[in-house]
């Protein structure tokens, strides 16, 4: 991310709750970013941990990328959180309980990934889940 871009992609920082189109990182009025559309930008690498600091994002949206290693723990900060798509990616490993912390979340996806092992039981504290996609593939 350098100037409010991501290397190779289109759109910049801006205020547009409830805007999905080609924004990448829109933000409050407190220059909090709220929504991450990183849809097919061609990301690889792993999901930092430093994302557990944005505490204000409401739909995180990075699928369709070559974005691999685990799930952070540190997404669980991310109480807000409405809308999580990280579908058909490159993730592995299990899901953590720390997502037991997404309270408000109502889409969670991250089907056509490595995932394994069982399901958290800590997910059942998700009462307003209105989707879920967990297929695990190992």
């Amino acid at each position: 991310l350098k100037d409010g871009r991501v290397d190779g992609a289109e759109g910049t920082f801006s205020s547009c709750p409830g805007f999905f189109g080609s924004a990448l990182l829109c933000t409050n009025g407190d220059g909090q970013i709220t929504h991450v559309h990183l849809e097919r930008a061609g990301l690889s690498g792993t999901l930092p941990t430093l994302l557990g600091q944005s505490t204000a994002i409401v739909r995180f949206d990075a699928q369709i990328n070559a974005v691999g290693g685990t799930i952070p723990t540190e997404i669980g900060a991310w109480t807000s959180i409405v809308d999580f798509f990280l579908f058909h990616t490159a993730l592995s490993g299990t899901l953590p309980t720390e997502l037991s912390a997404l309270t408000s979340i109502q889409y969670f996806d991250v089907n056509g990934n490595a995932l394994s092992g069982t399901l958290p039981s800590e997910i059942g504290a998700w009462t307003t889940i209105y989707n879920c996609s967990l297929i695990i593939t190992r």
